[in-house]
């Protein structure tokens, strides 16, 4: 392949993950204003999301960890924190 076309294949890998990185950052900072905005089951659903795309998420887990202990769940609560 000529350097050209190499080039032009590196951005066009950088561009998408990019976009997959800026979607993923979109996504968790949705399920942050849902938790904000006391909507805890949607903002759980939407932690979820985020971790089964980045399982080791740190802000995600850690934010998981609160919500389960906002509903009474403390060791589920530990337990996520802990992974984060």
């Amino acid at each position: 392949m000529a350097k050209g076309g190499a080039r032009r294949t590196n951005r066009e890998a950088m561009r998408k993950r990019q976009s997959e990185l800026s979607f993923r950052e979109k996504s968790f900072q949705q399920a942050v204003a849902l938790h904000q905005s006391g909507r805890l089951l949607d903002a759980d659903s939407a932690y979820r999301q985020v971790l089964a795309e980045v399982p080791d998420h740190a802000d995600a887990l850690h934010l998981m960890g609160v919500i389960q202990c906002q509903q009474g769940q403390y060791q589920a609560g530990a337990d996520f924190i802990a992974r984060a």
